[in-house]
């Protein structure tokens, strides 16, 4: 059995990719798959902004590449037993933040007629489709990276990985469903986004790692 996938790259002041069918046969014999690239509105294609409905993908992106990165770092530096200074944490989780490149191959993907985030790190990059990439993704996904470093700490996030580095669904719960009122909360019922995230009071982070 074969997944197939197709990343349709979006110029970055495109309102909507082109649309493109595309038609494969995995094996002779085979039923022919037929996708197409999603169709993008105004605000999925143009806004500097996550979309709402997109933003619990987002953060589960983010979360992914944050635990990968981590993860890296100590395979690296075995000796540290994880370990690290606040100077380490701070470099990795900038030279995450800030590289368009990691975040490149991230886009929308249609599953089901309904829009998804896919991308490494996701469910739904398994899920066989055309992936409209590139664009505004790659800044959305390293400010929200930025956000977290500004709202929870690179310090207060790394506690949270430390505890169960083995297990990266915990850092993406901590991240990602955390209180609604704040920057953790995007994939938590009744979450309202807000154009500008307040710093968390991470008094009671204890209680949580």
């Amino acid at each position: 059995m074969y997944t197939w996938h197709v990343f349709i790259f979006c110029g970055a002041f495109a309102v909507v990719c082109s649309q493109t069918k595309i038609s494969v046969s995995p094996d002779a014999g085979s039923e022919k798959l037929s996708f197409k690239t999603p169709e993008l509105d105004d605000e999925e294609g143009n806004s500097p902004w996550i979309p709402d409905n997109l933003r619990c993908d987002a953060c589960k992106a983010v979360a992914f590449q944050v635990w990968f990165h981590f993860d890296k770092y100590n395979a690296n530096h075995k000796y540290r037993k994880y370990n690290l200074k606040e100077w380490e944490i701070l470099d990795i989780m900038e030279d995450l933040c800030g590289n368009s490149e990691i975040f490149n191959n991230y886009g929308i993907k249609e599953i089901n007629g309904v829009h998804h985030l896919s991308g490494v790190g996701l469910e739904t990059n398994d899920a066989p489709g055309v992936i409209a990439g590139g664009g505004k993704w790659p800044s959305r996904l390293q400010d929200m990276c930025e956000q977290f470093m500004g709202n929870v700490g690179e310090d207060n996030i790394y506690g949270v990985y430390k505890k169960q580095p083995n297990d990266r669904t915990r850092l993406e719960n901590y991240l990602c469903h955390g209180p609604v009122s704040t920057a953790r909360g995007v994939c938590s019922k009744n979450y309202s986004k807000t154009q500008d995230s307040p710093k968390e009071d991470m008094t009671n982070l204890d209680d949580e790692l």
